[in-house]
C-alpha cells in the first residue's frame, strides 16, 4: 500500500519514511504532512483530508473495514499482542 523501507521496531514494523514525517509533524516541524495531519493527544494522528479511496480495490477497503471494526475498541497493550 506504501512504498517505504520498513524496519523492526520493539513494538512491530514501522514504514521509516512515514514514521520520520509524523514524528516531524509532532514536534513542530517542516513536513510534507504538515497540511495533511495534525496530533492529538501525543500519540493520535487525525486526517486533515478525506481520503483518496479510489486508490484501494473493494477487497482492501473491505479488509480494512473489518479490521478497523474489530480492533478500533482496543488499547495499545491489546493491539501490540
Amino acid at each position: 500500500m506504501i512504498s517505504d523501507d520498513f524496519y523492526a521496531l520493539p513494538n512491530g514494523p514501522v514504514p521509516t519514511k512515514m514514521y520520520n514525517e509524523i514524528k516531524a509533524v509532532k514536534e513542530g516541524k517542516s513536513s510534507v504532512l504538515n497540511d495533511c495531519i495534525e496530533i492529538k493527544n501525543e500519540v493520535n494522528v487525525v486526517p486533515l483530508l478525506n481520503a483518496d479511496l479510489t486508490y484501494f480495490s473493494a477487497s482492501r477497503l473491505e479488509c480494512l473495514s473489518e479490521s478497523i471494526l474489530e480492533n478500533k475498541s482496543l488499547g495499545f497493550k491489546e493491539l501490540e499482542l
